[in-house]
């Protein structure tokens, strides 16, 4: 019998959040950019590869994967 993959939460489910490692501007799919006309939903790894921070103009390499909204960071309660 084959084992079953682990289930996941919402928050691991939902689509990443990544952050500027310039100015700190956190792009969240679940909101879009406005100021680019990026319509909410839209995950990074979609963005026009044109696409720039909207706070400091820094280019899309410069942002870090931040993990979910909501989603745990690793660290175990004590």
């Amino acid at each position: 019998m084959s084992e079953r993959p682990k289930e996941q939460t919402l928050a691991e489910l939902a689509p990443a959040r990544y952050e500027c490692r310039s100015c700190g501007y956190v792009y969240e799919p679940t909101k879009g950019d406005s100021k680019t006309d990026i319509p909410a939903g839209t995950r990074f790894e979609e963005l026009p590869l044109d696409w720039r921070c909207p706070v400091c103009g820094a280019r899309r390499g410069v942002f870090q994967n931040v993990g979910a909204s909501g989603a745990p960071l690793g660290f175990k309660k004590t």
